[in-house]
């Protein structure tokens, strides 16, 4: 048995590479913070509420507070939901770098459905254990818009990033 990537049509010869992953969640995270912003100026809970919301995952104590108390502004919240938004942009972006050489189609395509389909599923899959204030606050209309914002800035970086070839 040949196990040679050489031999094997199924390796791709050119990829986006990882890092475009990497930047264009970042990108995808920024535009997430914006429609939370957005939301939050717009339905009157606040700009601080989505982000306080996110640092509830690691600052257990805004778990037992109401949600007005959370909407309030926190300096170490803010400092925490950046820090795990981040996180959490820069891995579903890399995760989807990594699905792309699998993807027929372009990034830009892609993007607003692997995205949100990444975001959503580790929403539903870990948000309610790891985060359950987050979870039982979520407005799903904001979250749908900010997860499609996401995959369409990550999928427009990785597309005008230019591919390169596999070393063999």
């Amino acid at each position: 048995m040949n196990l040679s990537r050489e031999a094997d049509p199924v390796w791709p010869e050119w990829v986006y590479p990882y890092s475009a992953g990497v930047v264009g969640g970042l990108i995808g995270g920024m535009g997430v913070a914006l429609v939370g912003a957005g939301y939050g100026l717009i339905s009157g809970v606040g700009i601080w509420l989505p982000v306080n919301l996110v640092a509830a995952a690691a600052l257990r104590h805004l778990q037992q507070q109401s949600l007005g108390e959370i909407a309030r502004f926190d300096g170490l919240a803010l400092g925490i939901g950046l820090v795990l938004h981040a996180g959490v942009s820069v891995a579903v972006g890399a995760m989807f770098s990594f699905l792309l050489p699998a993807l027929p189609g372009r990034p830009l395509f892609w993007g607003p459905v692997i995205g949100p389909l990444l975001w959503v599923g580790a929403s539903v899959a870990a948000l309610p254990v790891i985060n359950p204030v987050m979870s039982a606050n979520l407005e799903i209309i904001s979250f749908a818009i900010a997860n499609v914002s996401y995959g369409l800035l990550l999928g427009w970086w990785i597309d005008r990033t230019p591919m390169v070839r596999v070393s063999r």
